[in-house]
């Protein structure tokens, strides 16, 4: 009998199984990598915009001469607001709130600024300010920046902390 070249019927099922295999694979590497680099770029941008927020808190909270809010006296105990007033050392007032309902860190002084807004805040602790020596008062900043739902859409959503304690050098009691 002759022998007739080509492929038999089991060999082509069998190929078309490993390519389908191969190709779903492929597409859920695919989708994968691509949500990893959603998120990451997200995280990214939170990150960038609280570390712009502490950094330009810390400045200034680092070259304060005073703090004017009555509230925030600081004690040994420490006391945790939603906003501080300081003082630098022209005499000019900045005060930093933070406003989760409107979402924004915002400083307020002659030249005010929307420090960080779009996001959700969580500002339960955001400031803190307590007494370390004698003369000596360390204030922690602390709020958490979200974006999306993380309940609802874990692959676009994002929740970062931020947490810092300046020690002003030239504050006066």
């Amino acid at each position: 009998m002759a022998r007739k070249s080509g492929f038999t019927l089991i060999e082509v099922l069998v190929m078309t199984t490993v390519l389908a295999v191969a190709s779903l694979v492929s597409t859920s590497i695919f989708f994968t990598s691509l949500k990893s680099s959603t998120k990451s770029k997200l995280e990214a941008e939170l990150k960038e915009k609280g570390q712009f927020v502490l950094t330009a808190i810390t400045r200034l909270i680092r070259s304060a001469s005073s703090i004017a809010d009555d509230d925030l006296s600081c004690s040994s105990a420490g006391i945790t607001r939603n906003q501080i007033t300081i003082v630098d050392q022209e005499g000019q007032e900045t005060t930093f709130i933070c406003d989760e309902a409107a979402g924004e860190i915002a400083s307020q002084s002659a030249n005010s600024a929307v420090l960080l807004t779009g996001v959700n805040l969580d500002c339960s602790q955001f400031v803190t300010c307590q007494w370390i020596g004698p003369s000596s008062a360390q204030i922690t900043v602390r709020f958490t920046i979200s974006s999306g739902n993380l309940a609802q859409e874990p692959d676009r959503a994002s929740q970062l902390e931020f947490e810092t304690s300046v020690v002003p050098r030239n504050l006066d009691q």
